[in-house]
């Protein structure tokens, strides 16, 4: 059974189609095989120049949908086991 999960790692695209693999901090839903729920996730900045005290940036993206569940090109999740 489809299944995501707090602290799962995704690959993440955002609105400029970058991936990204980034952590689920939160699930919108529950997941079935025909649904598939909106995350929120956090990832690090791929920018170099973009850092803070602690290293790179950690940037957050809310209410992401599934790839396969968005017209969008970009801002959307997929699990690293799907293509």
């Amino acid at each position: 059974m489809w299944a995501v999960e707090v602290r799962d790692v995704v690959r993440f695209f955002d609105t400029d189609g970058v991936e990204h693999k980034a952590l689920v901090t939160a699930v919108h839903g529950t997941p079935t095989d025909e649904f598939k729920p909106c995350v929120n996730l956090v990832y690090v900045a791929s920018e170099e120049d973009k850092k803070d005290p602690y290293g790179r940036q950690l940037l957050r993206a809310s209410s992401v949908a599934h790839a396969r569940q968005t017209r969008l090109r970009g801002y959307s999740y997929l699990l690293m086991s799907e293509d």
